[in-house]
């Protein structure tokens, strides 16, 4: 196989392995993500990673890709289903800060081990030194993914 085929490989594998997470989510979890929608799931991730810090609705626009707008909506629906809750933020009374709820902090504990099982389960086979390999090199393409993040949208701004 060339180069540029193992590029190839490299990302459709990427795809395909995020998308039968999501299809595992929705076995495991049907009555919370059947009607998700997928910016919900960017704000549920965004607010998971910050282990219960409250975000800014123009940074957590900014963090999805989208408008404050559309963000709003998107929290709002989220409010609903006792996920997150909408506050005046400490630092800036204009400013709206968002926060996993309880039932919010629940979910984030029960996904959690959820992913941390099927993760174990799918690299129960994988020898201790190929996974510290496997982890660098994740954590290497994740960090330049970000960077090629950045760069793309000082292009385009």
């Amino acid at each position: 196989m060339s180069h540029m085929e193992d590029i190839e490989q490299c990302w459709l594998l990427l795809f395909d392995d995020a998308d039968l997470i999501r299809h595992l989510c929705l076995l495991t979890y049907p009555e919370q993500f059947k009607n998700t929608t997928l910016p919900q799931l960017k704000v549920m991730s965004l607010l998971f990673r910050r282990n219960s810090e409250s975000v800014m609705l123009k940074e957590l626009a900014e963090e999805i890709n989208v408008t404050p707008g559309a963000a709003s909506q998107t929290i709002d629906v989220l409010v609903k289903r006792g996920i997150v809750r909408r506050t005046i933020s400490d630092k800036d009374r204009r400013a709206v800060a968002i926060s996993l709820s309880d039932e919010g902090e629940n979910q984030r504990k029960r996904y959690a081990a959820f992913f941390n099982k099927i993760t174990r389960q799918a690299l129960a086979a994988v020898p201790d030194d190929r996974l510290k390999i496997f982890y660098g090199v994740l954590r290497e393409l994740s960090q330049e993914l970000h960077k090629l993040k950045i760069i793309k949208e000082k292009e385009v701004n």
